[in-house]
């Protein structure tokens, strides 16, 4: 009785020591997989700032092309303005060749009155 006591102890003993080998390497590869995923989540977290990096740059440089693009477009309005107040201007203005006539006109009377 005391040696099967004693064979049950030892297959006891026996048995926890390999649980305890398991946990032991459970352990060992849980905390290698564990700074796996630090190295992962580390390099993710540098990828995403500089993501974050880039994207704010591009929207830096898409603002300001919008407000080149808004001075460009106030531009072309006050140009096309300008544009139709010449062209109202020069509708009224008479043409070179019309001067050029009143001239000769001018001309002619002088030489007539002389």
């Amino acid at each position: 009785q005391q040696q099967q006591q004693q064979q049950q102890a030892a297959t006891a003993a026996a048995a926890a020591a390999e649980v305890a080998e398991a946990l032991r390497n459970a352990t060992t590869n849980l905390q290698d997989q564990l700074q796996a995923v630090h190295s992962v989540q580390r390099d993710f977290s540098e990828a995403l700032s500089s993501v974050r990096q880039d994207v704010g740059r591009y929207s830096d440089k898409i603002h300001r092309v919008e407000d080149e693009m808004h001075r460009v477009d106030s531009d072309v309005h006050r140009v096309a303005g300008d544009v139709m107040k010449i062209q109202n201007t020069s509708a009224s203005l008479p043409t070179p060749s019309a001067l050029a006539l009143d001239a000769a006109r001018e001309a002619a009377a002088k030489l007539a009155q002389d």
